[in-house]
Parts: C-alpha cells; structure tokens; sequence
C-alpha cells in the first residue's frame, strides 16, 4: 500500500467517500499513516502540455479532457475532439492524436462512436474507422483499447471492472437516459462476466442549470422520477446526473463516483447549451496494456509523460 505522506497532495483526490474514510482511520492510525486505496488515487498525466487527471482503478484508467491544449479555433478552441460539429478536421484528428499520445495509447486505437441518443451497446474489439455505427455505449476486453465518449452537456458515464478486466463507456443525454443506455451497457458488460462494476458519471448540465418545459420534465419523469429538478430561478429542470445514479443503483452498481461539474457552468468545458455553436470533450476509459490484475486496493504507480 502507498501512504498518503508519501503521495503530492495533487495527486490525492478528496473525495466525500475518502473524507468519511480518512476521518474514520484517524482513530486507528498514527497521523501521517493513513493508506489510500487505489480506487481512490488520481494520477496526473501531460497530454499536450496540459495536465489531466486519471482516477486508476487497478489496471483500468478513467479521465475526462476539457477544451485546452489543442489546436482547434473559434468556438472550438481548443481540445475539440468532435468530428461532426463542423470543425476543421484536420485540426480534430491532430485533438484526438495527442489527446490519446498523452495517455499513452495508440492514436489508431480508440474506438468513437456516432452518437444519437439511444440506448443501443456493443461489444467492440478495435476501433470502427471514418465511418462508425450509431451507437451510445461500447465496452471491451482488449488492454490498450482505449473507449471515448463525446459530450458537451450530456452525460459521459465510464464503467470498470478491473478484476474481470472489462471496460465501457456510455452516452446518456435525456433522451438515452430516458431509454436506459446506462442499464443496457451495464447488462451487457455483465453477459460478458463483469461482476464488480465501478461507474464514473462525468461533467454534464447539472439539475440547476437543465432547464426544459414542464411537460418534458413530466414526461421523463414519469419514466425516472429521480431526474425531476428545478432551475435556481424555480423553473422546471431535468436533474441527470440524479437519474443516472439511481438507474445504476437499481442495476446493482453500487461503487458509483462523480466528476460531479457542471458544464453550463464550467467555462473549461464545452457546453451546447451555454454557447450552442461548440466543440466536444470526452470521457476515456481503458485497460492498461501489459497489466495482470491485483487487488482491488493494490496502489499502482505510473510514470508520466
């Protein structure tokens, strides 16, 4: 195990579950003697010359990219990692090269999808090429495989099972949400043996800031009651991240984290709502290649770029 005095404070993340954790340890151990499970640690790795954090989880990693360090212009700038919001593509394909570069990937070898807000997954075993199929979740086996979602509001959800040495990823806006997308890949991954499921919802519009008619949020809620919200001005507002967190605790996931932004809010972020005309970030997930499972709270340490 790592000791906590033995990590930079800036690769520690302080979660609401790890406060709860180190306050309870406090009275079993020394001060300075605290150990952190690996499902706890974030890494920070260069991609581009900008820093992004990677929660590791054993062998799988787990990060989200925001719109720094790439070469898009205008309302793309910078890191847009979309290919069909009307961006130069040159300058896409050069995002996604370095974006994966940075986390030590194959920039041949990430699998996207063409997202359309469905509740359709598949098992992917490399990537789809120029012209992939309309799909909002994929997983696989293959280490080294990396796994992006695009988003700019709706939700980038990251599912692991590092022990069974699955990972997937997931797309769920209103509309998939609605559907079930996040059940449907979590069933999915466990047909193929995922048994101890993590899930990391990421940055979307969140509750206060979603604001739809009152018959939209009627409508999605009568499907998931969890996803009702009002805005901060006491308008009718669709709460997301809610209703994504109980659908995957009805699923039976229960180690579920959260990038817990807001993207309307987060001017780092890209978000349809707040600027319409913008690119896209996306969640990353993948199995470290060259890696046989440990624990479960075996600490890992990385190299960095």
């Amino acid at each position: 195990m790592l000791l906590v005095r033995d990590l930079p404070i800036s690769l520690v993340l302080v979660t609401n579950r790890l406060r709860a954790q180190l306050r309870r340890r406090r009275h079993h151990h020394p001060a300075g003697h605290l150990t952190l499970p690996a499902s706890l640690i974030v890494i920070l790795v260069l991609v581009a010359g900008y820093t992004v954090r990677v929660l590791a989880i054993d062998r799988v990693r787990m990060a989200f990219t925001d719109r720094h360090g790439g070469v898009s212009a205008g309302p793309y700038g910078t890191r847009n990692l979309g290919g069909s919001v009307g961006d130069d593509p040159a300058a896409v394909a050069e995002n996604r090269a370095r974006t994966a570069t940075g986390f030590g990937l194959d920039p041949g070898g990430v699998v996207f999808m063409r997202q359309v807000h469905g509740r359709d997954v598949r098992y992917v075993a490399e990537p789809f090429g120029a012209d992939p199929p309309s799909l909002d979740g994929v997983f696989t086996d293959r280490p080294g495989l990396g796994i992006a979602v695009l988003a700019a509001d709706c939700a980038p959800v990251l599912l692991a099972d590092p022990v069974a040495g699955l990972v997937g990823g997931a797309h769920s806006g209103r509309d998939g949400t609605t559907a079930g997308v996040v059940p449907a890949l979590v069933e999915a991954m466990r047909s193929y043996g995922a048994a101890d499921l993590v899930a990391l919802v990421g940055p979307l519009a969140c509750g206060r800031c979603y604001e739809v008619p009152h018959p939209l949020r009627e409508q999605v809620a009568a499907v998931l009651p969890e996803a009702w919200s009002v805005t901060r001005h006491g308008t009718p507002a669709l709460d997301l991240r809610a209703g994504i967190t109980a659908q995957l605790g009805r699923a039976g996931v229960t180690d579920i984290r959260h990038d817990d932004r807001c993207t309307i809010e987060t001017a780092g972020l890209y978000s349809h709502r707040r600027e319409r005309l913008t690119g896209r970030f996306a969640g990353y997930v993948w199995l470290e290649a060259g890696r046989e499972p440990t624990s479960r709270d075996a600490a890992q340490e990385r190299a960095l770029p």
